[in-house]
């Protein structure tokens, strides 16, 4: 059998195959506290490096005040500064890579419970693109016997849901 024809046979079984509207609704459930739970994360996250930034702030202004009234020489004044922007400048990238890994995960998980009650939509958006036979170089692309089957393609932590005692 050519591995197309095989891959074409697939994609009509999860075209047939579809979540129990209940299993799409928990598994919903389950993905949006996820969302939840990641932004009560990033937000606790924010909190802690919000503070820290104010609290280098202060002490820049408390380094510039001691110079001012030379309790501190010029030497240290400028060891200190670059150690207060090394700390703010790693704070505000952390504070970047929050943002970021959040607005990730939202992305992922949004686009997991689209595709939750859409098994073949699901399938076609994890599967990886099908050669063409210029791609092959002409050959006739044939599974054999150990290939890779498509049961594995649910992404982390679905699985797991999918096959809790909820879902029985």
């Amino acid at each position: 059998m050519l591995a197309g024809d095989a891959e074409a046979l697939v994609e009509d079984v999860y075209r047939r195959v579809q979540l129990p509207p209940s299993w799409v609704e928990k598994l919903t459930e389950e993905l949006e506290a996820e969302i939840v739970d990641r932004q009560a994360e990033a937000s606790a996250n924010r909190v802690v490096l919000t503070k820290k930034l104010a609290k280098l702030a202060d002490e820049r202004q408390k380094l510039l005040q001691a110079f001012y009234a030379n309790a501190i020489p010029l030497e240290l004044l400028k060891t200190e500064q670059d150690r207060v922007t090394a700390a703010e400048q790693t704070a505000k990238a952390e504070v970047e890579v929050t943002e970021d890994d959040l607005a990730g995960w939202q992305n992922v998980l949004s686009m997991a419970i689209q595709l939750a009650g859409n098994c073949r939509a699901a399938y076609l958006k994890g599967a990886p693109p099908r050669p063409s036979s210029i791609q092959r170089g002409g050959s006739r692309g044939r599974l054999r016997e150990g290939s890779e089957d498509c049961s594995g393609r649910v992404l982390p932590g679905v699985r797991t849901s999918l096959l809790s005692p909820e879902f029985e």
